[in-house]
């Protein structure tokens, strides 16, 4: 999993949401679509789900062949935390409980 595949889970947990809000959500910017959510949400205005979003939008660039960005595994792991907790949220907002539990193996 690289970090690209972090941004574009968050994404599509966001897109999940506003689709389940009736919703037919378009774009790849987190924070447009956590925006977006709030409006429904004000739950989504949250502080640290903002950071988690924020970072993550970094890797949006990486779909683009010409992207190129070393990233150590540390970056990594923050990552793939971030994507777990954007996605956990979202997922107890629909009502479906943590989705991803801090021991699942990748």
């Amino acid at each position: 999993m690289n970090e690209n595949n972090c941004q574009q889970s968050a994404e599509k947990i966001l897109k999940a949401y506003l689709h389940h809000m009736g919703e037919m959500p378009w774009g790849h910017e987190l924070t447009a679509l956590r925006l977006k959510c709030a409006l429904y949400n004000k739950d989504f205005e949250n502080t640290r789900l903002m950071s988690h979003c924020e970072f993550l939008e970094q890797f949006n660039a990486a779909r683009y062949a010409d992207f190129n960005q070393d990233v150590d595994s540390q970056i990594a792991k923050r990552a793939i935390n971030s994507a777990k907790k954007v996605f956990n949220f979202s997922a107890q907002k629909m009502g479906f409980g943590d989705y991803i539990k801090d021991n699942f193996v990748l």
